[in-house]
């Protein structure tokens, strides 16, 4: 019972992001709407450039799908085995997580289909992508979004004054397992900041919860011993200028100042690479390219998994 209360909590981490949701009958877990019966819009006539857009949105919604799709099975498996065990307040907790895992999904495959259907308007400006209420990270190769931000002793950091560096950004949210995952079970981001420490490259993580507080960042960052800063967003605007979409969330950035790579830290959401894959750490991978001085990493971009960042209403 210990192990199953330790694994509630974790899944109720993933579910953080989405508003309260009323009680429901532990009895009756809500279903979710089957993944395959949300059409994805198909855009006319559109730009190349649009259309490499489009198969990334269309690819992060086949994504969100499926990991929607794990997470209902494996919560109603907890919902079951916690009625089962006839503890009832913990399946209401549960039925309470799956209501709010729902709503979280069904707002970010609203938003990536709307932002499909924007680009693909026959009239659509080249801008449509930079629309604050649609973020989409620019593609690689463009100049980075210049921001300004305060880590949590108060010194601001300016992307500018970093040029000439290799500069790693680390979306990342200390209530989310998937970020979670890379400082307690798997050091995934400290032992790569400290791999390249001494190599030109600087690691800065961005905390862009809504309701994340400097005094959290410093909590979370005394007590893993971070190497680089936690910086303040919580009003999102860099993470909109970014296009960051989850966390963990990464971008590379170039000493010319140009994005290199964007997208996961690795192949293996939670530890789990796929079937006949081995683990890749995508990052990593960028670093060495851009170390060895290599006109362009090998692999520029790959669809971000995690939480939803959590934007401010």
């Amino acid at each position: 019972m210990k192990g199953m209360f330790v694994w509630l909590i974790a899944a109720g981490l993933v579910a953080s992001l989405a508003r309260d949701a009323l009680s429901q009958s532990p009895q009756a877990p809500p279903r979710p709407r089957p993944p395959d019966a949300v059409r994805t819009p198909q855009p006319r006539s559109i730009r190349p450039a649009a259309a490499d857009s489009v198969r990334l949105l269309a690819r992060q919604i086949e994504t969100l799908k499926a990991r929607h799709q794990e997470d209902i099975r494996q919560f109603e498996s907890l919902h079951a085995l916690a009625l089962e065990e006839k503890a009832t307040r913990t399946a209401q907790r549960v039925t309470e997580l799956i209501q709010r895992r729902q709503m979280d999904y069904q707002s970010q495959l609203a938003a990536l289909e709307k932002r499909i259907e924007r680009i693909g308007k026959p009239d659509a400006p080249a801008a449509v992508l930079a629309d604050p209420n649609a973020p989409a990270a620019p593609a690689a190769g463009r100049a980075a979004p210049n921001f300004t931000l305060a880590g949590f002793d108060g010194r601001a950091v300016r992307l500018s004054d970093l040029r000439g560096k290799i500069v790693v950004l680390e979306w990342c949210n200390f209530a989310c397992p998937y970020s979670i995952y890379h400082y307690d079970t798997k050091l995934t981001m400290v032992t790569l900041a400290q791999k390249y420490q001494a190599k030109n490259v600087v690691w800065l993580a961005i905390n862009s919860t809504h309701d994340a507080t400097p005094q959290a960042n410093r909590d979370f960052a005394q007590a893993h011993k971070l190497p680089y800063p936690v910086l303040d967003d919580s009003a999102g605007p860099t993470a909109k200028s970014y296009g960051a979409l989850t966390t963990p969330h990464m971008f590379v950035i170039d000493p010319a100042g140009r994005i290199a790579y964007e997208g996961a830290i690795d192949n293996a959401p939670l530890g789990a690479v796929p079937a006949g894959q081995e683990y890749i750490n995508y990052v990593d991978e960028a670093l060495r390219d851009l170390i060895d001085g290599k006109p362009r990493v090998g692999i520029a971009r790959t669809i971000p998994y995690g939480c939803a960042v959590s934007y401010p209403q």
